[in-house]
């Protein structure tokens, strides 16, 4: 399973249960949950030194294994369908969209014919907690919660400058765009530990996305 170690409780320990973690700690687990991992995997050594003594303290005695992000370069063969000008976001919004955002005027004016598409699943979410996380003491919630204002306050004024909040779209389609792209806009600024090379900027590789 992909972080979810809740899904292996009712799992036989017939069959070897893998947990793999794509997340920076294990505040969202509890301690009996640990005890149905065999194997712990992360896609990188480095993450996976941050979180071993956290599994420890919560009981976990599994073994730690890396198995690194990849994806399916043949996905994103389709030569001959770049479009002029076409940028794209791809990733967590709080990994840097308020940067795409802030610096778009100046990419119109050097590029004019320039636009962004915007994709991610949760969206809306993100701008629905923007009070909560503003309100919470967290140093991460708050400036997760500035992100987001910058974000939400600014699509509507850049709509009529070629930047379009596509949302959640199939694995099928998110090819295409990939492919159709000039350039993957990934300006990463983090809020915390991070795991390693996303699978966004490998999927961009692999298309040819600048």
């Amino acid at each position: 399973v992909w972080n979810d170690v809740v899904a292996l409780q009712d799992v036989s320990p017939r069959i070897l249960r893998v947990l793999d973690l794509q997340c920076n700690d294990f505040s969202f687990t509890q301690a009996e949950e640990h005890q149905a991992v065999d194997l712990y995997a992360t896609p990188s050594a480095t993450l996976g030194a941050r979180l071993k003594p956290m599994a420890e303290e919560l009981g976990g005695r599994a073994p730690w294994a890396v198995v690194p992000n990849g994806c399916d370069p043949d996905a994103y063969k389709r030569p001959g369908r770049k479009v002029p000008g076409r940028c794209i976001f791809t990733s967590s919004p709080d990994r840097g969209l308020h940067l795409v955002i802030e610096q778009w005027p100046e990419i119109r004016r050097a590029v004019p014919h320039a636009t962004l598409r915007i994709f991610y699943h949760a969206m809306a979410e993100w701008f629905g907690n923007i009070e909560g996380n503003l309100r919470a003491h967290q140093w991460d919630r708050r400036e997760h919660a500035r992100r987001a204002v910058i974000v939400r306050d600014a699509l509507p004024l850049l709509e009529a400058h070629g930047v379009e909040l596509v949302g959640s779209v199939s694995r099928e389609r998110m090819a295409v765009e990939y492919s159709e792209a000039e350039c993957l806009t990934g300006p990463t600024d983090t809020l915390s530990f991070t795991e390693g090379f996303g699978v966004a900027v490998l999927e961009g590789c692999a298309a040819g996305a600048v």
